[in-house]
């Protein structure tokens, strides 16, 4: 295997992998019921008048298993 194939292959999972992480710390956030959540210099406040209906996530139901 050539050496500069192995260091694209490495960079493309590495960065796959951080913007995977990102995304699910992002659902996290968007799907919490706390007013402020802070997470390494990242903000998000909402006021609590938000209800389930303003964020609209498409999350399979694993509990009927």
């Amino acid at each position: 295997m050539n050496t500069d194939e192995f260091g694209a292959v490495f960079w493309i999972t590495v960065v796959g992998a951080i913007l995977g992480f990102g995304g699910v710390v992002l659902q996290a956030m968007l799907k919490s019921r706390c007013s402020k959540v802070s997470l390494c210099g990242l903000q998000c406040e909402r006021s609590d008048s938000a209800n389930q209906a303003d964020v609209d996530l498409d999350v399979p139901d694993f509990t009927n298993l």
